[in-house]
């Protein structure tokens, strides 16, 4: 083994990473406008939907969109929440339906992807509910 062929694996070794670099930046892009009208077209409305109903239940929620999220919190306990949110921490970005639930002093949380292995762009308005009726209950109870 010579410097010039050192060089060489090195020089393909940048080339290649640069390549999937740009690569993993464009899928994020993909995903992050996916995931933008996945939240205004779906998410959002089917959370607004949710609310009116538990207001008319008499369950005290509030709807909350900071940027890129949707969450149902209760008015009651603001740690108490579900929420929608963007997972681009693995090799496919997916949304993950976060919940947080006050008991007394402890607190429990999960987290779990809407609907796994499945496009962005799939995901319906029973997903949406489905997930979030799923981890609201014990909000609810």
């Amino acid at each position: 083994m010579n410097v010039s062929e050192v060089r060489q694996k090195v020089q393909r070794t940048i080339a290649e990473a640069k390549r999937r670099s740009s690569e993993q930046r464009a899928a994020r892009e993909v995903a992050q406008r996916d995931y933008d009208q996945f939240l205004d077209g779906v998410a959002i409305p089917v959370c607004r939907m949710i609310l009116t109903a538990l207001k008319a239940e008499g369950q005290p929620f509030a709807l909350a969109t900071p940027p890129g999220v949707v969450r149902l919190e209760s008015t009651h306990t603001p740690e108490s929440f579900v929420e929608l949110v963007l997972d681009e921490s693995g090799d496919t970005p997916a949304v993950l339906v976060r919940s947080n639930v006050r008991l007394g002093r402890r607190t429990a949380g999960t987290e779990r992807p809407l609907a796994r292995e499945r496009a962005l762009s799939s995901l319906t308005r029973e997903d949406v509910l489905d997930a979030v009726l799923a981890e609201i209950e014990p909000l609810v109870g």
